[in-house]
């Protein structure tokens, strides 16, 4: 059925609640799925080397497609499984570098220093109890403790990104670090 100019109204006169897709946009989605389909379950092995870790690497797959086709159809580029190969790698180190952080973050919340709890050595708290302690604060303060710690984001972009004040970004950080350290604190002076 054509539509009157992607108004919604059909040639009959009935209004519809979704105008039909454009047959060009139909044929580039068949075009893309036509150039997928013999190549995916390589992509996945590929996933899988690049992320063994990942229980379901189709994941890192459907997300480096998901960037590719924000930008291309698969059929505009010259290698569309090199481009898309190329992604995933990128995208699997992505993952790696923030997970990386991830664990610099929680050892450097997870350590505390002899002297605070009374200890004659340094302890340490588990990544599942500091977890918890993530789990505890507000979600505006768990945001802001990702994007600088896991993403590696500045405080201006941090504040643009959740229409805050770069002040108040960095108010919110500090207040998420200290309720982070006295929890630690607290569960090693409890053990």
């Amino acid at each position: 059925m054509a539509v009157d100019g992607g108004s919604g109204v059909g040639r009959d006169g009935v209004r519809r609640s979704s105008p039909v897709r454009s047959s060009s946009r139909v044929d580039k989605i068949d075009e893309d799925a036509a150039i997928l389909e013999p190549i995916y379950e390589d992509l996945v092995r590929l996933a899988a080397a690049v992320d063994p870790r990942n229980p379901d690497p189709s994941d890192l797959v459907q997300a480096a497609l998901e960037r590719v086709l924000r930008r291309h159809g698969l059929a505009e580029l010259d290698n569309p499984v090199g481009y898309i190969s190329t992604t995933i790698v990128r995208l699997g180190a992505n993952r790696r570098r923030a997970e990386h952080r991830l664990r610099r973050l929680v050892s450097r919340l997870g350590s505390v220093d002899a002297g605070s709890v009374g200890s004659a050595e340094r302890e340490y708290v588990s990544n599942a109890e500091t977890v918890r302690l993530l789990e505890q604060l507000t979600p505006s303060e768990r945001a802001i403790v990702y994007l600088r710690y896991i993403e590696a984001l500045d405080y201006l972009e941090i504040a643009t990104r959740l229409g805050l004040t770069e002040a108040s970004t960095r108010q919110r950080a500090s207040r998420a670090l200290r309720r982070l350290r006295a929890g630690i604190e607290e569960t090693l002076h409890d053990e």
